[in-house]
């Protein structure tokens, strides 16, 4: 995943490490005639430098953790009631979709053995695969006491 950066000399992408198609991802963001203004390359870290080095400069890493703590501290303990299901599978997405916009999706082999990434992601798959069938069975119900 990339963010914007502001900088003094104008805006530069940070993208978590590996490779991305910069083509496909800058072709809806800017008109053809002004692709050529952007700067794109792919590099890879070498010493004296580490990529945990790097995803400590370019990242705030307390804040992505607290952002997958925020998810965690709302749904992992979350056991819906089937009257919940239908509001609850609108909001989960919603959080799930908020967490992923806020973390680029950082390689877990250079980050604390605690990270918590995988536990959200674990949540958010068994709450979906909970949700969807009660969510069902709450709009059948509602819709057959209206009709």
């Amino acid at each position: 995943m990339c963010r914007l950066r502001r900088t003094a000399a104008g805006a530069a992408w940070r993208a978590a490490p590996g490779r991305i198609d910069v083509d496909e991802l800058l072709d809806d963001i800017f008109p053809a005639e002004e692709l050529g203004l952007v700067q794109a390359f792919h590099g890879a870290p070498t010493g004296p430098s580490s990529p945990e080095q790097l995803l400590r400069a370019a990242w705030d890493l307390a804040a992505l953790r607290a952002a997958h703590l925020g998810f965690l501290d709302r749904w992992e303990a979350a056991d819906p009631a089937s009257a919940e299901a239908l509001p609850q599978l609108l909001m989960l997405p919603d959080d799930w979709g908020q967490l992923l916009r806020t973390d680029p999706g950082l390689p877990a082999a250079h980050l604390d053995a605690d990270w918590p990434a995988e536990r959200s992601a674990r949540t958010f798959r068994r709450l979906e695969a909970r949700l969807g069938p009660l969510a069902d069975e709450q709009l059948l119900e509602l819709t057959d006491a209206q009709g």
